[in-house]
């Protein structure tokens, strides 16, 4: 490229028991990059199948490979960190795809800074990639206490780490879920963040996933206790003050809705925490309120044509 310095960024990938048709999507999309190298460290987190069996030839040749016992998605990238080369971070889940030189964009993005994320938008899609939705954010700057308080919408795969960031800060094995917020809410306790609007990123809403399930709401639950604690415990600095509260506010509104996800406002955590951050309690109720009554309405309109058809 003429002289030019020509970055490289590694894929962490994490796998298990993957299909083979997404994750060959996911592979080569990794790859449609024409301004930074990419390399792929791909973790299979103890498949039952080994990766060869669902590893296209070409795939295999051109990805990194590692096997280790079946520990979580926490463990596998860390396990990935120790096997980097770039100077940058991207990950990648096996279902998911970047969007053409999104890796490159981001890059660009970064101007060369050793000590700053950058990010892009996520589009939220169904399992055909069909678009249902889009996350994004526009914060930028040292912005821990916004995510602390959830108020930062974006995704993992959608953002670029320093490697030399994302080794220090690494994942905690401990949490089976919500492994993510916790990392990008450390690692913006040391470095800023800046990002764009533009779509970077599709992730594909499986049905499968982890994160639906009474046992995954209950591990969330401990995760998000774990998360919070840590991070009022690093920055004595917010004790007593209104971003504490709206930290501890924020944690209360999500553990309502993990434990009574149709109702939360059943529970008592979230009228306790309604009382530190009444805006935020406003608008929640008012759109759970919202999305009862258009529910209640489909069924309505649903009843007559049911009753009209089998009648």
């Amino acid at each position: 490229m003429n002289g030019v310095h020509t970055p490289l960024v590694s894929i962490i990938l994490p796998v298990w028991n993957p299909r083979p048709d997404w994750l060959a999507e996911a592979i080569e999309s990794a790859f449609h990059e024409s301004r930074c190298r990419i390399e792929v460290i791909l973790v299979d987190d103890g498949s039952k199948e080994p990766p060869e069996t669902w590893l296209s030839p070409r795939d295999a040749g051109r990805v990194k490979v590692v096997r280790i016992p079946h520990r979580g998605a926490g463990r596998a990238r860390n396990v990935a960190l120790q096997h980097c080369n770039g100077e940058f971070i991207r990950f990648l889940d096996g279902d998911d795809l970047f969007l053409p030189e999104s890796t490159s964009l981001l890059v660009d993005l970064a101007r060369g800074r050793a000590n700053i994320v950058t990010y892009g938008s996520t589009i939220v899609c169904n399992e055909s990639l069909r678009p249902r939705g889009r996350v994004r954010s526009s914060l930028r700057g040292f912005i821990h206490p916004q995510i602390a308080q959830g108020r930062f919408t974006c995704t993992i795969p959608a953002m670029l780490i320093p490697r030399h960031v994302a080794t220090e800060i690494g994942f905690d094995e401990r949490l089976i879920v919500q492994g993510d917020w916790d990392f990008v809410l450390r690692v913006s306790e040391a470095v800023d963040f800046i990002g764009t609007r533009q779509p970077i990123y599709l992730y594909r809403r499986n049905e499968n996933s982890l994160s639906s399930g009474a046992g995954a709401r209950r591990e969330a639950v401990r995760s998000t206790v774990l998360i919070i604690k840590g991070y009022i415990g690093r920055h004595p600095e917010l004790h007593g003050t209104r971003a504490e509260r709206r930290t501890r506010a924020y944690a209360q509104f999500l553990i309502a809705k993990l434990r009574n996800p149709q109702f939360p406002m059943r529970n008592r955590m979230f009228w306790k925490a309604a009382a530190a951050d009444p805006l935020r309690g406003a608008v929640i109720a008012a759109s759970r309120t919202a999305a009862l009554g258009l529910k209640t309405i489909k069924k309505l309109i649903a009843k007559p044509r049911l009753k009209a058809r089998y009648g």
